[in-house]
Order: structure tokens, then sequence, then C-alpha cells
């Protein structure tokens, strides 16, 4: 091995563990003073709760949107088709990965 590569290897572990010792005492940092500890939790209670409700939102947005358009289509859901499986797949998919754009672009934005 040449030697470039075992002080570029060895600089790379004591950076990682410098960074990795860092982060645990950033936290004894902020949780020293409780005014600190407030302007990190109060964003991540916020953003789980957002999540939550989100979820539950869509959720309950796609399956009205299913449940409409199987009957507006004439495919019955208690019926073992291939189709309505299809149909109900694709949109609960759809819906979720619209909420989870839209949750990524705007869920870390939380002001005060």
């Amino acid at each position: 091995m040449s030697t470039f590569f075992i002080l570029y290897h060895m600089k790379f572990w004591d950076g990682f563990a410098l960074g990795f010792r860092s982060f645990f005492r950033a936290f004894e940092i902020v949780f020293s003073s409780w005014k600190l500890a407030i302007f990190l939790i109060v964003p991540i209670i916020l953003n789980i709760l957002l999540f939550w409700g989100g979820n539950e939102l869509i959720g309950s947005l796609a399956d009205t949107t299913r449940n409409w358009l199987l009957n507006t289509t004439g495919l019955d859901q208690t019926e073992e088709s291939i189709i309505s499986s299809i149909i109900s797949g694709l949109i609960g998919f759809l819906f979720k990965m619209v909420f989870f754009f839209i949750f990524i672009y705007t869920g870390g934005f939380i002001f005060f």
C-alpha cells in the first residue's frame, strides 16, 4: 500500500470519530439551556404531527377517491377482480407519492 493511502485512511477515520463525538457534544450544548431545547423539540414535534395528520388525511382522501372511481366505473370493491385491485393500488400509491413530495418540499420550513 502506498503511504498516501495509509495517511488518507487514517485522516478519514480520525475525522469520522471527531464528527461522531461532536454530534453528541452538540446535544449536550443544546440541552444545557431550556430555551435552546425548545427550538429543537418544537419543530420535531410539529413535523411528526404534520406527517401523521397528512398521512391520515391522504389515506381518507385516497379511500374516498377509490370508492368513487370504482362505483363510477361499475367495478365492485368486494369482487376479486384484477382491474379493481390495480386501480385501488394505483390510487393509493399516487396519493402517497404526492403527499410524500409535498411534505419533503414544505416539511422543513416551519416558521413561528
